[in-house]
């Protein structure tokens, strides 16, 4: 349960959604995806990143004071 919210795991997820969000960003560049499929990848950026703050926070409250 730890490895869940360690600091490993945050920045895995903020990774994993700026890469998301930086590919939704070049196709859209290119004209190589519909639009549909976009804004679906641009949402799952978005979840990454916020998956990612909030284990942040739970980290946060989680650490010893």
């Amino acid at each position: 349960m730890d490895l869940l919210w360690s600091r490993e795991t945050m920045i895995a997820l903020a990774v994993v959604g700026g890469m998301a969000s930086l590919l939704q960003w070049v196709l859209q560049a290119s004209g190589k995806a519909s639009e549909i499929w976009l804004r679906r990848l641009n949402v799952v950026a978005y979840v990454f990143m916020a998956a990612s703050m909030g284990v942040l926070v739970v980290a946060g409250f989680r650490s010893p004071v």
